[in-house]
């Protein structure tokens, strides 16, 4: 009997990044006494500082790997049209000869008061990049999914938070990208790695997986999040709720997914043996890696390639295999919709039910006003996971003022429900 060993390889996809020379100097001169010079990056690299005190951490964050930047949409371009091509994907391949899978974990970068990493900004920017890309190579199996940066209290591109519900970001990214893609998230990939009280009940409401635990790592590098208590396994683990690194009754799940391209919690043979021992034990590991495309990631993707195999030659009898995330959780694509009815006076009262149990006690439910604004909004649940009414009136708006209504929710054995409902059309 063969033990199968899905790896799935989740991008935290924020596109390209324009790091000038001066910021990168900004990142670390607090570890050595270093002024700023002309081409500083070069020179660290190049080893002209060789001889300063603490070089070795300087260069553990500047060197050739971390540096290599993806800077404008064109090289962005250029580096997927490499990862899109037949030929990368024929040279990469799993124990039973399967193609290499991309998971891309698609963010928005909105309402930033100063970009200055030159980010590609607005609504659907990236996500209708990589749609396009995937739609054009159905063969390649990629999917899109979830990835979100709360913004920091400065606004800067460049500053990171993990508060997600400081202001209505996450709720417009998941309402357009609803109304006006027909998304809605089924699987996670916290920014920074980060699980924050905010973050872990959002999804214990709408989001089923997450790709996120880093206990499994050798040298974690937390300024802003903390798995040191979590569970050391590939398998994923349903956490408390109120400590998401404790195994506990929340419906959501939480996956292990470790670094490779970068400077810490990078996956390494010892952790992939790690997956291999609990297979052999009957448990169900997932091994998953994560980086950025706004790094060249070709080598990334070679170097894991390399490794899986020659870790899994040794082996008799065990096997891995690349999948997205949707397929190494077994989770099917199926999408059906709620009921809706509309009764009651000027048949404004909105009757939505279930004929199943949802994820979660309510589905995410949001419209678009015909003045282009969208806005989210709580369903009065009449039957938790089951059946809810909303009314519109004066103190929300009339229907005549809305142009789309929006309903979704995951189901737990993996699809979903969604309804778009064009009003002006009276499509309910």
């Amino acid at each position: 009997m063969i033990l199968e060993i899905p790896v799935v390889h989740c991008v935290d996809t924020e596109g390209p990044l324009n790091e000038s020379d001066f910021d990168s100097w900004c990142r670390v001169k607090e570890l050595c006494s270093l002024d700023y010079e002309e081409d500083f990056v070069k020179k660290i690299i190049r080893g002209h500082f060789d001889n300063v005190d603490n070089i070795v951490s300087v260069k553990n964050i500047i060197n050739e790997t971390t540096m290599n930047y993806v800077r404008t949409v064109d090289e962005h371009a250029l580096m997927l049209d490499e990862i899109f091509s037949t030929k990368f994907r024929k040279n990469t391949t799993d124990s039973y000869g399967g193609h290499y899978k991309f998971s891309w974990f698609v963010m928005d970068h909105i309402d930033y008061e100063t970009d200055d990493r030159d980010k590609v900004i607005g609504y659907h920017k990236l996500y209708d990049i990589f749609d396009k890309r995937i739609k054009e190579e159905p063969a390649f199996d990629d999917i899109l999914e979830f990835h979100f940066h709360s913004n920091a209290p400065t606004k800067h591109s460049s500053h990171s938070n993990t508060f997600w519900l400081r202001d209505s970001k996450i709720y417009n990214i998941i309402l357009r990208r609803l109304i006006d893609r027909n998304f809605f998230p089924m699987i996670n990939r916290p920014g920074f790695h980060s699980v924050s009280p905010d973050s872990h009940w959002f999804q214990e409401l709408f989001i089923p997986f997450e790709f996120a635990n880093q206990s499994l790592a050798k040298n974690r590098n937390e300024r802003f999040s903390d798995w040191s208590r979590a569970p050391r396994t590939w398998e994923g683990y349903h956490p408390c709720h109120d400590d998401y690194q404790s195994i506990g009754n929340s419906r959501r799940k939480i996956f292990s997914c470790l670094n490779v391209g970068t400077r810490h919690s990078l996956i390494d043979e010892d952790s992939i043996l790690y997956a291999i021992e609990e297979a052999k034990q009957g448990k169900k590991p997932i091994l998953a890696v994560t980086n950025h495309d706004f790094r060249q990631m070709k080598d990334d993707s070679l170097f894991l390639n390399d490794l899986l195999n020659c870790t899994f030659s040794k082996e008799k009898n065990i096997a891995f295999k690349y999948c997205n995330a949707r397929e190494a959780l077994n989770l099917n694509y199926k999408s059906d919709v709620f009921d809706v009815v509309f009764t009651g006076k000027n048949d404004a009262v909105m009757k939505v039910t279930s004929d199943q149990k949802i994820f979660g006690p309510v589905p995410f439910f949001g419209f678009k006003t015909v003045d282009n604004q969208y806005i989210y909004d709580n369903l009065k649940i009449i039957k938790p996971f089951l059946e809810w009414e909303y009314e519109f009136d004066e103190q929300n708006s009339d229907l005549t003022k809305i142009n789309k209504i929006a309903l979704a929710a995951n189901l737990v054995g993996g699809g979903q429900k969604k309804n778009i409902i064009d009003v002006a059309r009276n499509d309910f």
